[in-house]
């Protein structure tokens, strides 16, 4: 597998996603198998069915027709993106392409314009009244480690990989 493919795909995967879901309202989550998750969303007057399997080697993340069986008892993680993200609205995204990563700001109007001080870390709101005093909580879909919750992007989001001067790409052709 080509990382230069595979970086593009995922650039553009993610851009796709972030369009779609901007605004979506998480309805349900599961975790039917482990590093399996299951989101059901309402985006765009639709029920959607998101679908992620997080790991190294063999990653996928896509929108599925079936419901799959869920365990009696839903693991910690699962519970806990319940508490944060279900029956809440989903921002505009942040996109990390180059380290397969998405993450949506969790509760905020989908007019939200993460602009810069997403990439930054900063809640959207910075813990203003319409928040509640609190950061605003994003979701993080992670393929290589799985979905979490942050209260602060990590350090370097979204950033842009560095990129070889003209020059020397040129010289290397």
């Amino acid at each position: 597998q080509d990382p230069d493919i595979d970086g593009l795909r995922s650039a553009v995967s993610a851009a796709e996603l972030a369009r779609l879901l901007d605004g979506a309202r998480m309805e349900k989550i599961h975790g039917p198998a482990p590093g399996v998750f299951t989101f059901g969303l309402f985006a765009r007057g639709a029920k959607l069915r998101l679908l992620l399997r997080c790991e190294r080697q063999s990653p996928f993340l896509f929108f599925a027709a079936r419901r799959l069986s869920n365990p009696a008892r839903p693991p910690a993680l699962v519970m806990r993106l319940r508490k944060y993200c279900a029956d809440k609205r989903l921002g505009r995204a942040a996109i990390d392409f180059a380290s397969r990563r998405i993450a949506f700001p969790v509760g905020v109007p989908s007019a939200f314009a993460g602009g810069p001080a997403s990439l930054r870390g900063a809640a959207p709101f910075g813990g203003s009244e319409r928040s509640g005093g609190q950061e605003t909580p994003w979701l993080l879909l992670d393929l290589r480690s799985g979905p979490e919750v942050l209260f602060a992007l990590p350090p370097g989001f979204g950033a842009e990989p560095a990129w070889p001067e003209a020059a020397l790409a040129d010289s290397l052709c």
